[in-house]
């Protein structure tokens, strides 16, 4: 190997512009690159600073390419050789794989990314043998196994050696060879000859099936006689093919031969496919939360001023008067309304889960009632909850989700034809669950959570599948297949069982099983009106008039004295003014021109043990790790409850007075 800090890539070309053009390309990916003219020379050089890999051309003068091959293989087995060529014959290529080439280019060569990703792949297998013969020497007992196993795998193929078969085998795409199946010029259609394996892996099928196959028939819609006389026009063609029977995507490099034959390499892009399909899937989640974000804020606001009046209009009624208690339910609205635009930020912006209490009969009454309005009449919806209060571990939001997907695709499975969607909570210990009816279950109580539909149902393959991640029945654009198999993780992850029925025609019934926790009594805030009351001098700023009007009205009744400022930038000149004026902050975390952190910044740059609160609608990660970089002393979520807002302003207060006295 050589010395050289990067890998040195020897180019044996008698053609200046072609070995100007892979050097300066190479040598921008950090590859260390030497030249050769000729042969003879490239032999020379080749002995002289052992290159990591050759480029090699096959027609040169003097000495050509297949000879130099020879020699270098003789020189070092185990330096790849990459050949390039112009000749486009097949027979070159066969001699040279059959000589121990790695992989062939043919020139010309217009997309030069396809010389450095040979260069990659050919760099990588020398590694991959390098790093084996080091685990070889290290485990003995592996290596004589593996020995074996190669040998008689080495002797299972010289055994099966024919003309093309070496560069078969060698190939990780599928390469087959065809021949015309009418006497069109070009053909409408091709039969098959032979196959590699990789071939038949590719379409599920073996060699003796595919002898003699219609090219058409393997591979509906695609059309080859189009193809071919693309392909002889420019020497090939790409055509992509989709494959519903395995939900497989292929490259194919359709190369008419000069006899009139057709070779057809096979590329599984299928993961490319995939990827491309989740990158465009985060890209409209991302724009999905950003445009959550932006409502979250303002409808925040809003419920702000509504619950904040509600919660002074309590404070002013009697206890017997009849208003309370719709005043009450409009205030117990808005807290639904709040943790609604909690859970499509947790779902739009994958934040951090955490797990609570959940109360599996109100989660399926909160999802009911969004799925009523999104249903056809054509679909019944039943409820059956028989353990009212019962509770598990969970992330509330996460349950939610897993509702809504089991329901959808209920849904799904009935839209054409209509019937029945029944969900139903019931208590269980896991000695009544018979063994053929559900999941096995370590000994405990648990909550069985059961969606039922009267739709197609599955068969046995599908229903195999179904919590596989990517698998799905529904038409391109209707799925991702990813929906089960989260399902799935999430239950595992609660230390729960999920089991599925399902036939042909006899619909489809999901049993989801969480460990049950002990009833608990709920924890309730403070009631309106026993807030705690306090002292002290605030400035609070947000550039909504409802809001800061609200609070303030809030905070003066709890003793406090409140200066207000819908104005971020007259509040900072107002605090500069008289900064011992004020013993505490209340911040907006977005407003216009000054935003809450660069306000804090400026406040704590004249008062640094002045404490500041931030009041936000919408926290992301990044605005978190502000907010601790800015000195917050604490962070209440829009919109603001009285009680909370009393009591954390009340903590923050006294926690500075304690570190003053300190």
């Amino acid at each position: 190997m050589t010395d050289f800090p990067q890998p040195l890539i020897l180019t044996i070309e008698d053609e200046p512009a072609i070995r100007d053009s892979f050097r300066n390309y190479l040598e921008d990916f950090d590859y260390h690159v030497i030249e050769a003219p000729d042969g003879v020379a490239g032999l020379e050089a080749f002995r002289r600073h052992q290159p990591d890999l050759v480029l090699l051309d096959l027609r040169m003068p003097g000495m050509d390419g297949i000879e130099v091959l020879a020699q270098i293989r003789e020189i070092s087995p185990d330096t790849p050789v990459i050949i390039v060529s112009g000749t486009g014959l097949i027979e070159d290529v066969v001699e040279a794989l059959r000589q121990g080439a790695q992989d062939y280019l043919l020139k010309p060569i217009e997309d030069l990314p396809i010389v450095r990703h040979a260069v990659d792949r050919c760099l990588e297998r020398a590694r991959l043998v390098r790093e084996n013969r080091q685990y070889q020497q290290q485990l003995e007992e592996k290596v004589l196994k593996r020995t074996r196993d190669l040998a008689a795998a080495n002797r299972r193929l010289k055994k099966s050696e024919s003309k093309y078969r070496l560069l078969f085998e060698s190939m990780r795409h599928g390469f087959a060879l065809c021949r015309p199946a009418d006497a069109g010029r070009p053909p409408e259609d091709y039969r098959l000859m032979d196959v590699n394996p990789a071939f038949e892996s590719m379409v599920g099928m073996g060699a003796a099936a595919l002898k003699d196959q219609r090219l058409s028939a393997l591979f509906p819609g695609v059309d080859f006689q189009g193809a071919t006389q693309a392909g002889a026009d420019r020497g090939s063609h790409h055509v992509e093919y989709h494959d519903p029977s395995q939900d497989r995507y292929f490259d194919m490099l359709v190369y008419l031969r000069e006899n009139r034959d057709l070779v057809l390499v096979l590329a599984d892009i299928s993961e490319r496919q995939r990827l491309k399909e989740q990158l465009q899937q985060a890209q409209k989640m991302e724009a999905i939360g950003t445009l959550a974000g932006g409502i979250a804020h303002d409808f925040n606001n809003i419920l702000g001023a509504i619950v904040g009046y509600g919660e002074l209009a309590m404070l002013d009624l009697a206890a017997d008067h009849p208003a309370r208690r719709k005043v009450g339910r409009m205030i117990g609205s808005c807290d639904r309304a709040k943790e609604l635009v909690r859970r499509i930020l947790s779902f739009s912006r994958q934040n951090p889960t955490e797990n609570s209490r959940v109360r599996m009969d109100r989660m399926v009454v909160e999802v009911l009632e969004l799925l009523r309005a999104a249903l056809p009449t054509t679909i019944e919806i039943r409820k059956q909850i028989r353990c009212a209060g019962a509770t598990v571990h969970a992330d509330p939001t996460q349950v939610h989700q897993i509702l809504m997907n089991l329901c959808t695709n209920a849904h799904h499975a009935m839209r054409k034809t209509g019937g029945r969607l029944t969900i139903r909570v019931d208590c269980v210990e896991s000695t009544q669950v018979p063994l053929n009816e559900g999941p096995a279950l370590p000994a405990g109580a648990y909550v069985c959570l059961t969606v039922r539909d009267t739709g197609t149902g599955m068969d046995s393959r599908t229903l195999k599948r179904a919590f596989d991640p990517y698998f799905t029945t529904k038409p391109k654009g209707e799925g991702t297949g990813l929906g089960l198999a989260v399902v799935h993780g999430l239950v595992k992850r609660w230390k729960g069982e999920i089991g599925v029925k399902s036939g042909p025609g006899k619909g489809t019934t999901f049993s989801i099983y969480l460990p049950r926790i002990d009833d608990a009594q709920e924890a309730f805030g403070v009631p309106v009106g026993a807030a705690a009351t306090g002292c002290g001098r605030i400035l609070m700023v947000d550039d909504e008039q409802a809001l800061v009007l609200v609070g303030r009205e809030m905070l003066a009744r709890a003793g406090y004295t409140v200066t207000v400022f819908t104005c971020p930038e007259k509040a900072l000149g107002q605090f500069r003014e008289a900064p011992g004026a004020f013993d505490l902050v209340l911040t907006d975390m977005t407003m216009p021109k000054l935003t809450g952190d660069q306000l804090a910044r400026e406040i704590h740059r004249v008062r640094p043990d002045l404490p500041v609160i931030l009041c936000t609608g919408y926290v992301e990660a990044m605005e978190t790790a502000m907010a601790s970089e800015a000195g917050y002393a604490a962070v209440l979520m829009k919109p603001l409850m009285m009680d909370a807002l009393i009591h954390t302003v009340g903590l923050v207060l006294e926690k500075a007075a304690k570190g003053r006295t300190a």
